[in-house]
């Protein structure tokens, strides 16, 4: 039960490449940032839809890790990208409602300069709402 991220996926549809949580078996890659010059972004479409049968309402989206100012949100298929949170001025992606069938968003990814080559883990995409 829950509210699943995917990559390579179709909008309104049920596919796409499940991303995986914690494994590292599919994680969401952005390559092709390094080495680094300051404003090196890459920008990934995900996709996140409910299991069968469930239905999300006012589902927020957000990354969390030490670098995740350096993640932002475009293009959300349904719903609106806000600065709202109280812990940490970060952005925050608000769908109304989440169903069985793909909504698609953009998130572009952004490098310093003095970075390493490195991959970065530390940053974790998670989602949470109300099961109606």
């Amino acid at each position: 039960m829950g509210l699943k991220f995917y990559i390579n996926g179709t909008v309104g549809a049920k596919d796409g490449t499940l991303v995986s949580s914690g494994s590292m078996t599919s994680p969401i890659v952005f390559d092709g940032m390094y080495p680094g010059a300051s404003g090196s972004q890459v920008s990934k479409t995900i996709f996140i839809r409910a299991d069968d049968g469930e239905t999300w309402r006012d589902v927020n989206v957000q990354f969390k890790g030490s670098t995740s100012a350096r993640f932002e949100y475009s293009s959300p298929s349904s719903g609106f990208v806000t600065n709202y949170d109280t812990n940490t001025p970060q952005v925050i992606l608000f769908l109304p409602k989440v169903t069985s069938n793909n909504i698609s968003f953009v998130v572009t990814a952004k490098s310093l300069s003095s970075e390493s080559t490195s991959p970065d883990t530390s940053v974790s995409l998670v989602a949470w709402g109300w099961q109606s």
